[in-house]
């Protein structure tokens, strides 16, 4: 008699524990999470519940976020299988917009609860609507978190950023690029400086630096597909979601702060050594983002960040800088004042990147090109031309480049910059030399 109820009572359980499951699988299905059944059936339950308990408090998820958002990205982050880090990456991909957005009843209830649990043997995850006539009358706190704090975008990154995994890192980036398709346009200010700071991580450049784990290598072989992936993913934040900026706009604090940001994320790019192709798209973004946001700070900035790029040691990145620099100041040129004039020549182009070309010039080995071709894949063999076969001659084409680019500023604007700088000069105080005829001297000197 002991052994037939032991029997029925592991039949039970048995049953139940199925019934729970298939439950539970109607209501993610119902989610839209694509997971099979197959693999459905050995995800543990725990999770399987955190899930659908944060769906039906989705009107007032901003009061469980945090917890969900740590426990799903510890999954992504540490789980063993993919299959628990695809339903785990799934999921935070679902309640991302629920972190972005606040519902309208989120808005008229904040945190009251809306249903409470059913007396349903055969639906466990049933519920029924509270009605409204009775919340009517209560009073609540609404709570919700503030979209400078979103806590499940933030720890998405996170997760990117400290991953060692290239494959948690694609998924990531995956799951940050549907964010960015489906709520890309409610990102600002803070939120939009965290996920471009962890695209720059994964750019595999050497520039970006704040607070990341240095000790994972991301300039190798085995990170160049996450560096893509990241890669489009700034691509589809500059060409869709940044808006022309105005001096006296009210956000601009906040909009110059996200777009210091992709500046920088962009000179990662252009300093990643995974594609070529990449280092010259990212340093025609700068000149799409000068021509996007020509204010003064813009501006120094952009002409910055091509000077570092122009300083590169691989010739066709510093020539394609040398050339968008020259074609940025020829293009915005007329919107500089006497300051950027006597800044862009003097700091930016003279001894920002002509003194150093011909530093790097007279002073490089010629056999570093020849060391660094050998670091490279040696599967395809390209001649090349006794012009450039060396590091000091491409230095050499660099610096010409520079000086044609120097020549079709000088063509367009000397003589108002002549004027200007006169004018300056008979209104100061001070009585010095023009300082346009100080730059000419040493432009004359060093050419």
């Amino acid at each position: 008699q002991r052994s037939n109820t032991e029997f029925t009572d592991a039949r039970l359980a048995k049953s139940y524990s199925n019934n729970l499951r298939e439950a539970a699988f109607s209501k993610i299905a119902a989610m839209k999470i694509s997971t099979p059944r197959s693999v459905f059936m050995t995800i543990p339950l725990p999770l399987l519940l955190i899930t659908i308990v944060s769906e039906v408090n989705a009107y007032r998820f901003s009061v469980i976020e945090e917890a969900v958002a740590m426990h799903l990205c510890e999954v992504v982050a540490c789980s063993s299988t993919f299959e628990l880090r695809s339903f785990a990456m799934d999921a935070l991909i679902y309640f991302m917009p629920l972190s972005l957005l606040k519902s309208e009843t989120s808005r008229k209830f904040g945190q009251l609860p809306m249903s409470s649990p059913a007396s349903d043997p055969n639906d466990a995850f049933s519920v029924v609507p509270i009605s409204f006539e009775s919340m009517s009358g209560e009073s609540y706190q609404s709570g919700e978190s503030s979209q400078d704090e979103l806590q499940l975008l933030k720890m998405l990154c996170q997760t990117i950023q400290s991953t060692t995994q290239t494959e948690t890192a694609n998924t990531g980036l995956n799951a940050l690029r549907v964010v960015l398709e489906g709520a890309g346009h409610s990102l600002a200010g803070e939120n939009l400086v965290i996920v471009v700071e962890t695209l720059s991580v994964l750019s595999g450049g050497d520039y970006f630096h704040n607070g990341s784990d240095n000790s994972i290598d991301r300039s190798t072989k085995a990170w160049a597909n996450a560096s893509a992936i990241a890669f489009q993913n700034l691509k589809l934040i500059v060409d869709d979601f940044l808006e022309p900026q105005s001096a006296d706009d009210e956000l601009r604090p906040k909009s110059f702060s996200a777009r210091e940001a992709i500046l920088d994320c962009c000179v990662s790019f252009g300093k990643s050594q995974h594609d070529i192709n990449t280092s010259l798209t990212s340093i025609g973004m700068l000149w799409s983002l000068a021509d996007q946001d020509s204010t003064p700070g813009t501006l120094d900035l952009v002409l910055s960040k091509l000077t570092c790029l122009a300083l590169d040691n691989r010739a066709e990145v510093r020539n394609c800088s040398v050339n968008t620099l020259f074609s940025c100041v020829v293009g915005l040129g007329d919107q500089f004042s006497n300051d950027q004039w006597e800044k862009c020549l003097n700091k930016t182009i003279l001894f920002g990147i002509m003194k150093h070309m011909s530093s790097a010039m007279n002073g490089t080995n010629d056999d570093s090109l020849k060391q660094n071709e050998s670091n490279e894949s040696q599967r395809y063999k390209v001649s090349v031309h006794h012009s450039r076969d060396s590091a000091s001659k491409q230095w050499s084409t660099t610096l010409v480049l520079a000086l044609r680019g120097l020549e079709r500023v000088l063509r367009l604007f000397f003589c108002r910059l002549l004027r200007k700088s006169i004018e300056v000069s008979r209104h100061s105080n001070q009585h010095r030399e023009v300082w346009l005829m100080t730059t000419w001297k040493e432009i004359l000197r060093m050419s």
